[in-house]
């Protein structure tokens, strides 16, 4: 194991819980967060010359602490999986720019048609970007929306984008979407890349606006992407698997149901649709205090921290009943398979 920081999920019979570690060449340091039912576990090495993770320690609140020595890795009650963590610097103000300087990169891309708008610097202190594959509305230019692109961009993620031509439910949307995703994806593991192990692959989120948030939904089923964003989109149907969050206005085409009441309906997965009080189709365009987006663009980094980077900071932008989403200047918030 490289040095470094790496996150460990434990799940044994019906205990689960996730912690940190620090591996360096000398030792490994583990600090248990809290888990469920009062548990928590513990896994300890011999020095950092063993071969394998020796004893596996559990606690739990009211039993004695037990040791049981690892045998075998197959078990089939135990698995144990480590994955390298990101070390992404806590925000307090969801609005501002974020803690990374960002450049933006044209004519590039699988067809040399796409943008990129990126952290300046890849990789500080191990964090793995995850890239978002963005759609714009239809016939719309990249640098329409780059202030708000470089402020999301500004927060790690690495964001590919590229004009999109067709009306809502267009296959190639769908289609130009994938490609950019898939590219960029495919960049983590070609020698000599910018983005070569600097890509969190199995992270990525789909987002868009107007057409492009359709695209999005649409594409949500893909394996690569773990939320998704439309952002005053039509109705539309995927075959998501992963949160989504549904942002319209009270303006906005079909007047106070928006057409992403549909995508609401439709949706079979962890879901928060509200919309943005007196905005129409075009807030997403205008400028609130020189923040791009207005009120919606501290929403969306908020969600996308929370979901990609699991900033606990940005949990209250949705969950609760006082939640910021859930109140002025946001209306009517609905939330489905929410847990």
């Amino acid at each position: 194991m490289a040095p470094g920081r790496y996150i460990l999920r434990l799940r044994m019979d019906g205990f689960s819980g996730e912690t940190q570690l620090m591996y360096t060449d000398h030792a490994t340091a583990l600090i248990p967060k809290a888990a469920p039912n009062g548990a928590s576990a513990v896994l300890a090495r011999k020095s950092a010359s063993a071969a394998v993770i020796d004893t596996l320690v559990t606690e739990k609140a009211g039993f004695t602490t037990v040791k049981t020595p690892i045998e075998s890795f197959s078990q089939t009650d135990i698995a144990i999986v480590l994955n390298a963590s990101s070390s992404l610097p806590p925000v307090t103000n969801y609005s501002a720019m974020g803690p990374y300087e960002t450049v933006t990169e044209t004519g590039t891309g699988p067809d040399g048609s796409y943008t990129i708008i990126r952290p300046k610097t890849l990789g500080v202190n191990g964090l793995l970007h995850a890239p978002i594959t963005f759609g714009p509305g239809t016939g719309m230019q990249v640098s329409q929306l780059s202030n708000l692109l470089q402020r999301i961009a500004s927060h790690g993620f690495v964001i590919i984008s590229r004009p999109l031509t067709g009306g809502p439910g267009d296959a190639v949307t769908r289609q130009r979407l994938i490609a950019g995703l898939d590219w960029i994806i495919a960049q983590n593991a070609v020698a000599g890349s910018a983005y070569q192990g600097k890509i969190a692959v199995k992270k990525a989120v789909a987002m868009g606006y107007s057409v492009g948030a359709t695209g999005s939904i649409e594409i949500g089923g893909h394996e690569a992407i773990a939320t998704v964003v439309a952002i005053h989109g039509h109705s539309a149907k995927g075959e998501t698997h992963v949160p989504m969050l549904l942002i319209g206005g009270t303006n906005d085409l079909n007047g106070s149901q928006s057409w992403l009441a549909p995508s609401y309906e439709a949706s079979q997965t962890q879901t928060f649709f509200s919309l943005m009080t007196g905005a129409d189709h075009g807030y997403i365009q205008g400028t609130v205090n020189g923040v791009q987006g207005g009120n919606e663009t501290p929403a969306i980094i908020a969600w996308i921290r929370y979901w990609i980077y699991n900033d606990q900071g940005a949990k209250n932008y949705f969950y609760g009943d006082d939640c910021v989403m859930c109140k002025s200047p946001w209306t009517n918030p609905q939330r489905k398979n929410w847990k």
